[in-house]
């Protein structure tokens, strides 16, 4: 009896495919950031274990204000805004594509002052930026108020801090 091969595995089963299913359904293409939907997920995890176990809970919402689109290959204002903030956060912080000129960071474990603080330092480039085309975010801070408030409810408040730091000329944090 002769030896048989073993059946080839199903395409969807090899590690390489699911790592990049899992890749392209959790990150944005553009940014490198955490997709809307799976941001949304795991930041409903984080506000279900500030439930349970207690802690504070913050948001950014970030924009840029001035165009600042490049022409040719630079990248876009949003991708370039995307690469500061993820310089500036920690590893358990989360990074994502809210919408597709803003970015949403969420922050477990932060009380207001220190998103405000991260959020000043995003509004200075840092060191190998290029200057020019300028960027220039705004920023809208928030923080979950305890149980009764869910992550839309904080999320519109930090649009609200948005809206206002656009009001004023933007560049700036506008607290909510």
């Amino acid at each position: 009896m002769a030896d048989r091969a073993p059946e080839p595995t199903p395409l969807l089963q090899r590690p390489l495919v699911q790592s990049l299913l899992l890749q392209a359904a959790t990150r944005d293409r553009e940014t490198g950031c955490l997709t809307a939907a799976y941001l949304a997920q795991r930041a409903g995890e984080e506000i279900a274990r500030r439930q349970r176990y207690g802690g504070r809970l913050s948001l950014l919402l970030a924009a840029v204000d001035e165009a600042g689109e490049a022409s040719g290959e630079a990248p876009s204002a949003v991708v370039r805004l995307a690469a500061r903030i993820r310089a500036r956060v920690r590893a358990t912080d989360l990074v994502g594509r809210w919408e597709s000129q803003e970015i949403l960071v969420v922050l477990p474990g932060t009380g207001l002052a220190g998103a405000t603080r991260l959020a000043r330092r995003i509004l200075v480039p840092g060191p190998g930026e290029p200057p020019v085309p300028p960027l220039v975010p705004s920023i809208g801070v928030a923080t979950w108020l305890g149980a009764a408030e869910d992550l839309t409810l904080v999320v519109e408040r930090a649009r609200s801090g948005l809206v206002e730091a656009r009001a004023r000329g933007g560049g700036c944090v506008g607290v909510s």
